[in-house]
């Protein structure tokens, strides 16, 4: 009888190995077979190709539900037919290096739930995508040319996740502070110099990182961001926290570059830590080198 079951076990086995190819779903670098498998390709991967532009055909794909477009180092092109992919969930257009623009047409993507355009080199952000009404996460970080985010990007209600790091960056619109359910705000290594104030409205934020930017003061109302737990605010010319800071009680790690306060300040945020948030962690820079302080 055992003998018996692993026999039925091994031609189990061995059917699915020949029906793979019968069945396949991800396709890499070979549109032309996507497109003959039209009605069963759900996932497409172009990476480490030398196209200068993406076929309009990748239109007829309707049942995409996948779409990676990764390191393809000439890639400049992406056509308006990507707008017909209805049916797409996730897409990654990242490390293009000679990619400039993407088109709106993106926005048209409704079912979509996760958007990567990073390390691009991105000029600018079509504000259709304010029309992704369902998206959770965006990452438009590492283009080094990206200047301004779109106001309409807070018509993205659902959105959680935002990470417009490595960027150009100096303010922000005023619509963001229309992303009622965003927890996470990811700002790091822009030129901001001071902290926006559209971010005192995100209540529900619980990471928020302004590290590597051009502060000088970090405004009071960081306060009213109660369910913070992440707190990223070193390489910034810092030389105090307001009183406020005490509210967040939740904040469970907090980045500072420790130099550049004095040592009565130093002191007065340790008792307001030890007093207020015993399970908060310390980074800390301390000349150039990187030193945690557990609670």
């Amino acid at each position: 009888m055992k003998l018996m079951k692993k026999i039925i076990l091994a031609l189990i086995v061995a059917l699915f190995a020949l029906a793979g190819p019968l069945f396949a779903k991800s396709y890499v670098n070979n549109l032309k077979k996507a497109l003959q498998n039209k009605g069963k390709a759900t996932e497409f991967i172009l990476r480490h190709s030398w196209k200068r532009r993406l076929p309009p055909s990748i239109g007829e794909l309707r049942r995409l539900r996948s779409l990676y477009l990764i390191s393809n180092a000439r890639l400049e092109v992406i056509p308006p037919e990507i707008g017909r992919l209805g049916s797409l969930r996730q897409v990654m257009i990242r490390d293009n290096i000679k990619l400039k623009r993407v088109p709106g047409d993106l926005g048209g993507l409704m079912k979509l739930r996760f958007l990567s355009l990073s390390y691009n080199r991105l000029e600018s952000i079509p504000p259709e995508l304010g029309n992704l009404r369902n998206l959770r996460s965006l990452y438009v970080n590492h283009n080094v040319n990206l200047r301004f985010l779109p106001s309409e990007i807070g018509y993205m209600r659902e959105l959680r996740v935002l990470n417009a790091s490595n960027n150009r960056l100096t303010n922000l619109p005023a619509g963001i502070a229309r992303l009622e359910k965003l927890e996470q705000l990811i700002l790091g290594s822009n030129e901001f110099r001071r902290v926006p104030h559209e971010i005192s409205k995100l209540v529900r934020l619980e990471k928020l990182d302004l590290s590597r930017n051009r502060l000088r003061v970090l405004p009071s109302f960081i306060g009213d961001l109660k369910r913070l737990k992440d707190l990223r605010l070193d390489k910034n010319p810092l030389r105090s926290l307001p009183a406020s800071f005490r509210k967040l009680k939740n904040l469970r790690t907090l980045y500072l570059s420790w130099d550049g306060f004095s040592a009565s300040e130093q002191k007065r945020i340790r008792a307001v830590i030890r007093r207020y948030m015993p399970r908060c962690t310390l980074y800390l820079w301390i000349n150039d080198e990187m030193k945690i302080q557990a609670p």
